[in-house]
């Protein structure tokens, strides 16, 4: 089922780190975010009060993939000194 408000934010949040790369966190403003959605910059601030936000929820979802593969690797091993091994070496 779509979810019209996930789906608008999880856009936001994606199309960000193309428009920080293109401009740089400084440069970076809620209008061209906005201007690269073709929509209004009230929907940015329906979702995030400022653009600080906005890097926040998309560096927490990278940190979330990160933590998911560690997790993963470490469940692949059976003995506790492997897995300490492998959450230190990976």
């Amino acid at each position: 089922m779509i979810n019209i408000k996930t789906d608008a934010k999880e856009i936001i949040i994606k199309l960000h780190k193309i428009i920080f790369t293109r401009f740089g966190f400084h440069k970076t403003t809620k209008n061209k975010i906005a201007k690269a959605l073709y929509k209004a910059k009230n929907l940015i601030y329906h979702y995030f009060k400022n653009k600080e936000q906005i890097f926040h929820a998309f560096a927490g979802k990278k940190i979330q993939v990160f933590e998911n593969k560690i997790i993963k690797e470490i469940n692949k091993k059976h003995k506790p000194q492997e897995k300490l091994y492998a959450l230190i070496n990976d």
